[in-house]
């Protein structure tokens, strides 16, 4: 009877250990997945920057360009 209770007891930490693992393994996964998409936005912030400053570019050449004929 002993044994019974003994590896019930087991048993049952066993589940609690394995709940707390996956709820932390949950929780850094949203920390990369929120990482992510943080870099992502950077990355789209730096492209949209970048077209900008190239079309402005663009416009400055095509501008002097027509001055100058």
């Amino acid at each position: 009877m002993v044994i019974m209770w003994v590896l019930l007891v087991v048993a049952l930490a066993f589940v609690i250990l394995l709940r707390l693992y996956v709820m932390r393994m949950r929780k850094f996964e949203r920390i990369v997945a929120e990482r992510r998409a943080e870099a992502a936005r950077l990355a789209a912030a730096r492209a949209a920057r970048d077209a900008a400053a190239r079309r402005a570019r663009e416009l400055e050449e095509a501008e002097e360009r027509s001055s100058t004929e």
